[in-house]
């Protein structure tokens, strides 16, 4: 279980090489190579800690009563204590249930980026606003002039203005016949309008360019609600947001790092914002007033302190989960902060990796009143096994 995904691999294969009759488990992050291990080679399981340790962190950021959750045969499973079962829930002890997560309604995000008017209009310098409102005043003096010097229905007037300043006029109408005072006004007015439509056709041209650039680099501003923000896009945080984005909810996932690696690597529904998630103005193009939590999830348990509690001033009334490394602080956090619950991932997923080295087909294992319990798949069905172990904290 060190952080070398090849060193852990070596001491495998020496213990598999050995003819030893003990389990071999190890920690894997590369779970494709992980896949071919388990086929090809005498190791027992791999585990990535990402991999066990996220459905926790998606589970408490949605449900306060959740224990842990995890995933089988293609289903999303939380651990909840109840005395009402619903029908499809499974039942694991006296007041355990595995109950399965209802996904969401997948939603894709738009490949262009999403434009309402009070964004379009903060980006139009003023003197291009002020052009505009005068273009808007040629063209309704145009249809009086029009309306009235040749005799023009208002519907008729408004056709001939409209078809003259967009200089795509179709010779139905014309001032072939008028006087040349009329026919110089139209000379003008279609310099002006051939002016101005190029004006307007650069400023929208100029937002949609404006808007994919800040996209791409993580600077937009985020429009819907009920989300979920992410802060922290490490191995564990990659993979929360992909437990939550295929369960159907709206992720927006927040790291410092423009290129961060594991951006790549997101789902195309998560949107993806360049920041410091302590900073007030981030959680705020973020959607922090509408979300519906955050999950803080950077290597620096101060960091993700900070962002939790930033959030929670923002919106009270917000799911606010952190990622803290040392599991005893964990504890000493969720009880005196502002904080709705304080996970650590090792100690999340080392139960697991107890479990995997103690029998076949786990599915899920958690700590509680120190003793070990653990979830297996027995011939395809949720068995559920309590092992006492003294010294486990």
């Amino acid at each position: 279980m060190t952080s070398s995904d090849l060193a852990n691999l070596e001491i495998a294969m020496d213990a598999a090489e050995s003819g030893a009759t003990c389990r071999v488990v190890i920690r894997l992050g590369d779970q494709t190579l992980a896949a071919r291990l388990h086929r090809e080679s005498g190791i027992d399981r791999t585990l990535a800690m990402s991999m066990v340790a996220a459905p926790s962190f998606a589970a408490a950021a949605l449900d306060p009563s959740v224990l842990g959750a995890f995933e089988w045969r293609g289903e999303q499973y939380s651990l909840i204590r109840t005395n009402s079962p619903l029908s499809d829930d499974i039942g694991l002890a006296d007041d355990l249930v595995a109950h399965r997560r209802e996904k969401s309604p997948p939603r894709r995000r738009s490949s262009m980026p999403s434009i309402t008017f009070g964004q379009f209009y903060e980006t139009v310098p003023k003197s291009f606003k002020i052009l505009f409102t005068q273009i808007i005043i040629l063209a309704a003096a145009s249809v009086v002039v029009f309306s009235v010097g040749m005799r023009l229905s208002l519907i008729d007037a408004i056709y001939f203005v409209t078809t003259t300043l967009t200089t795509t006029g179709y010779g139905d109408i014309n001032v072939r016949e008028q006087g040349w005072l009329l026919k110089l006004y139209t000379c003008v007015m279609m310099v002006l309008g051939s002016a101005g439509v190029a004006v307007v056709y650069s400023i929208i041209t100029n937002f949609i360019v404006t808007t994919r650039f800040e996209e791409l680099e993580g600077r937009q501003r985020v429009t819907f609600s009920d989300h979920i923000i992410l802060v922290g896009l490490g191995n564990v945080g990659t993979r929360t947001v992909e437990y939550l984005s295929h369960m159907g909810y709206q992720v927006v996932a927040v790291d410092a790092d423009v290129s961060a690696r594991d951006r790549k690597l997101l789902p195309a529904s998560v949107h993806f914002l360049a920041g410091d998630g302590r900073e007030p103005e981030v959680l705020d193009r973020a959607g922090v007033s509408r979300c519906a939590a955050v999950i803080s999830m950077t290597d620096n348990d101060a960091t993700n302190l900070s962002i939790g509690l930033s959030a929670k001033k923002l919106k009270p009334d917000l799911r606010a989960v952190v990622r803290i490394f040392e599991a005893s602080f964990a504890k000493k956090v969720e009880g005196v902060l502002n904080i709705d619950a304080a996970l650590s991932a090792s100690k999340l997923s080392a139960p697991s990796f107890v479990a995997a080295a103690l029998g076949e087909g786990l599915v899920y294992s958690f700590v509680e009143d120190g003793v070990l319990k653990v979830i297996r798949d027995d011939e395809g069905r949720l068995s559920f096994e309590v092992l006492e172990l003294n010294k486990l904290s």
